[in-house]
């Protein structure tokens, strides 16, 4: 099941930004072997809808109010855009432990901000096993919980400025940027998290759902894409994902996209892949496994989410 979706509120980040998907960094040419466009697939009038209720399993995709309330937890004029090449589920080609996060590269003691209104549960180093599989994970930590049985955590830190019971507020510093733990550089590990005071390693939600997306120059909000597969089944399966933006009367992709859906224990997440900034427009979402080649052509609307189901047989 493919899931697109986009923030109805606009992010408080520069607007001299440009989308995570569209920096010189992240555009990659057209892999050989690659399927390429074939102007006899083009959905026939591709617009954005907004609609109150989505059934995705029953329209190609739809367009919905998202949930972004989070703003970023780094300041956008210290700490560079979420990191590419580790995003969330991801493992960094089987270099590093799969990700339940998203990491925020900035110099250490760089200012933490809370993403949100809250109350700190949890603020200290980890010296049990309380928050993950493995003591010390995190190094100093620190836990906040917000409405709605949802958790916000932040890593590695350098230093603590907050202590459990304390309540703070968005954009408040409660410590700084930092190494400890099991981090390999100085970087903010950022988490959601749902219910069970936060303590679940297991209950995480895709951060790049929850973020604030950002703006372009003219003040205008990105959107972001959420995908998802095979709603019955009983567990993830990992398949090659091509995400194509087409700018508008054009036959040819201008950015191609090459990431993958969720692995295996993920099963707690809805969708099975997110993309998050996306320049508002047409795309082309290729996904293939096992099962063979299947596209969909979807509309990413500014400060909405694009919602879409596609089942890979």
């Amino acid at each position: 099941m493919l899931i697109l979706l986009v923030s109805v509120e606009a992010p408080k980040a520069l607007n001299t930004k440009t989308p995570l998907f569209t920096r010189a960094s992240f555009q990659m040419p057209l892999k050989a072997g690659a399927v390429q466009f074939d102007a006899g697939m083009m959905h026939p009038d591709i617009s954005a809808v907004t609609v109150q209720t989505c059934d995705v399993q029953t329209e190609d995709y739809c367009i919905a109010n998202g949930h972004f309330i989070f703003q970023e937890p780094v300041d956008p004029l210290y700490a560079d855009p979420l990191a590419k090449n580790y995003k969330y589920a991801s493992n960094d080609n089987g270099k590093r432990e799969t990700h339940r996060g998203v990491d925020f590269s900035a110099a250490v003691h760089t200012p933490v901000l809370a993403a949100e209104d809250g109350e700190v549960v949890f603020a200290g180093m980890e010296k049990s096993k309380t928050h993950s599989p493995w003591v010390n994970y995190y190094g100093n930590f620190i836990v906040i919980r917000h409405a709605n049985e949802l958790y916000t955590l932040y890593a590695h830190l350098s230093r603590i400025d907050v202590e459990a019971g304390q309540a703070v507020q968005a954009g408040e510093v409660i410590g700084g940027v930092g190494r400890t733990g099991a981090a390999i550089g100085p970087h903010l590990h950022f988490e959601v998290r749902r219910g069970a005071n936060g303590e679940n390693f297991y209950s995480t939600e895709n951060p790049e759902l929850w973020l604030v997306l950002e703006k372009d120059g003219n003040g205008e909000a990105y959107g972001a894409l959420s995908i998802q597969f095979d709603a019955g089944l009983n567990r993830k399966v990992q398949r090659n994902l091509v995400v194509e933006y087409y700018p508008t009367g054009s036959k040819t992709p201008e950015t191609v996209i090459h990431t993958y859906t969720y692995p295996v224990g993920f099963e707690n997440n809805q969708e099975d892949a997110v993309l998050s900034n996306l320049q508002p427009g047409r795309y082309r979402i290729v996904v293939s496994g096992s099962e063979g080649v299947r596209d969909r052509w979807v509309y990413v609307e500014s400060g909405m989410l694009t919602k879409v189901y596609m089942s890979p047989r």
